[in-house]
């Protein structure tokens, strides 16, 4: 019976062969190019909203200086996600809007949950609904499966701002 590795040895082993090493390089490489292009996507956005009086460098930066969300700022993100057509990018805007402070128009996410293909760009769609429980998307909600139903439901109850409108 073989002796079992432990997670350093393993890393240790990994480390030593030039192909792992290279291939790990070349993965943290484009993914560093992805995040400078979404970045780069992001800026005239965030300089719109700094314009507005909401000083931020990110859209973290956004919801921890300025949550709740005003109107005014949904508007650009909503904006925004419209006219993006970057997938990482929009569901850097969505999770964005889930700290809005009033209830909005969710038709753009309604629209944006229907295209996608991306499983993660759905989860944001969901987690922001159930969040902000935006008007305009009972078509959306009544389309949806029983299963996606009960899970919009119990992201709903893990924090919905007290709203209850649809």
């Amino acid at each position: 019976m073989s002796k079992r590795k432990t997670a350093r040895e393993l890393m240790d082993e990994l480390n030593a062969d030039a192909t792992f090493r290279a291939f790990r390089d070349d993965r943290e490489a484009r993914m560093l190019a992805i995040e400078i292009e979404c970045d780069v996507l992001r800026r005239p956005v965030l300089e719109r909203i700094s314009k507005m009086g909401f000083e931020c460098e990110s859209l973290s930066d956004l919801i921890h200086k300025h949550a709740p969300l005003s109107n005014t700022v949904v508007l650009i993100l909503l904006d925004a996600l419209k006219d993006s057509g970057n997938e990482r990018v929009q569901e850097s805007y969505v999770r964005a809007l889930a700290a809005a402070k009033e209830s909005f128009d969710g038709g753009i996410l309604s629209q944006l949950y229907r295209s996608t293909s991306s499983e993660g760009l759905k989860f944001a769609v969901l987690n922001t609904i159930a969040r902000t429980h935006p008007r305009g998307i009972t078509d959306l909600v009544e389309e949806m499966s029983s299963e996606t139903r009960k899970t919009l439901e119990s992201l709903g109850t893990s924090g919905n701002n007290g709203r209850s409108e649809r």
